[in-house]
């Protein structure tokens, strides 16, 4: 169900605002789930390939061996980076459809060199619709990338492996968002600028103290 709206229904006030980038204490405590997620993925998804491939051992040689014919190792680590950067920015996209269909707003995917940003500042959307947006694009990658891992030969695997994990990684803000969405009021009602997220508390409840966030 489309949720989204321009204006801010009357008697919610401004709860609390979420800062990725501007807030000191977000952007260390995000690069240090960046790393965190680096150390947890790789395995999880090790043990995922594991799993969807019953009988057929992960050969963490025949892994990182994996090349394109004809383009060398060179080549073949341009090709690799090339398709986690795509995988990355689909992350993006699925941000983006999350928005347009979940939520109905009109989202903007703003690039700045090889990284990206996804907002709708102009739409007031509900607790659902943007904790919906926040999580998708880990879920959705993450279970396109099983069914692949499932059915690619193995000297394929690391064409999907190396991707699903970078997603997973890249998550690890979508993760530290999750945990402030998930603290709001019941009810609460959301502004998004990409880094920068704005709560609004239905009518009666308690404002923050004076310096939290």
């Amino acid at each position: 169900m489309k949720t989204g709206s321009r204006e801010l229904p009357e008697g919610f006030t401004e709860f609390a605002v979420f800062d990725l980038s501007g807030n000191v204490v977000n952007r260390r405590v995000s690069n240090i789930m960046h790393f965190a997620s680096a150390i947890f993925f790789v395995p999880l998804f090790a043990g995922v390939t594991a799993a969807v491939r019953p009988g057929r051992p992960l050969d963490p040689v025949e892994l990182w061996s994996a090349g394109v014919p004809g383009l060398g190792a060179l080549g073949s680590l341009a090709a690799a980076f090339i398709l986690v950067v795509a995988v990355l920015y689909g992350h993006g996209l699925v941000h983006w459809a999350a928005f347009r269909v979940l939520g109905g707003a009109l989202p903007t995917f703003t690039t700045r060199g090889l990284s990206f940003s996804v907002s709708a500042p102009e739409w007031v959307l509900g607790k659902r619709t943007i904790l919906a947006v926040t999580v998708l694009p880990f879920f959705v990658i993450s279970s396109l990338g099983a069914v692949l891992l499932a059915f690619v030969p193995g000297n394929g695997i690391a064409w999907v492996y190396l991707p699903v994990v970078a997603n997973g990684i890249a998550s690890a803000r979508d993760i530290l968002t999750l945990s402030w969405l998930l603290v709001t009021p019941k009810g609460s009602l959301f502004t998004h600028a990409g880094e920068l997220l704005t709560a609004y508390a239905p009518p009666g409840t308690d404002p923050l103290p004076t310096g939290r966030s």
